[in-house]
C-alpha cells in the first residue's frame, strides 16, 4: 500500500486527499480502470471531503510523476490505473458501447512495435495498442 513517503520521494506535500487517491487506487485489483468521476464517488462515499476538482488535479498530477497511466478510451472518457511496476506490458481492448476496458497480454504486439519502429528508423521507447470492439454482453 503506497505511504506518504511515495509522494514525498516524488517531492509532493502529502495531503489527506493525495494519500486517499493513492490508496484506493492501490486497493484495486489488477486490471480495474477508474475514471476521475468514478473515483470521485468512492472517495465521497467514504467522507474524504474530496472534491471533484481535486480529484482531477491530483490525478493529473500522478499521471505526471507516473504512478498512474491515463487512458482515452473513448474521446473524452478518460480511465486511470495503477502502475504497478511489475506489471507486464499490457494492452486493452475497450467495449464501445458500456466503456468497459479489458486487459490483455500479447507478445505478438511487442513485436510488431519493435519491427515497425526500426523499419522506419525510430528507437522505441514506448507503445499503446487498443482494440475496439462490442462485448459479448453487449451484443445481446
Amino acid at each position: 500500500m503506497p505511504d506518504a513517503e511515495l509522494l514525498r520521494q516524488s517531492g509532493l506535500r502529502v495531503t489527506p486527499q493525495r494519500l486517499a487517491i493513492l490508496e484506493e487506487f492501490a486497493a484495486l485489483s489488477a486490471g480495474t480502470h477508474l475514471s476521475a468521476e468514478d473515483l470521485h464517488a468512492r472517495l465521497v462515499q467514504q467522507r474524504s471531503g474530496i472534491s471533484l476538482a481535486t480529484t482531477y488535479r491530483t490525478l493529473n498530477l500522478l499521471v505526471r510523476l507516473g504512478h498512474l497511466r491515463e487512458h482515452d478510451f473513448t474521446e473524452g472518457h478518460r480511465h486511470y490505473e495503477w502502475v504497478r511496476h511489475a506489471d507486464p506490458q499490457h494492452h486493452h481492448i475497450v467495449c464501445v458501447v458500456c466503456l468497459r476496458p479489458v486487459e490483455f497480454a500479447e507478445s505478438a504486439v511487442g513485436e510488431l512495435a519493435r519491427e515497425v519502429a526500426e523499419r522506419h528508423g525510430f528507437a522505441l521507447s514506448a507503445f499503446e495498442f487498443e482494440v475496439r470492439g462490442v462485448c459479448a454482453t453487449c451484443q445481446g
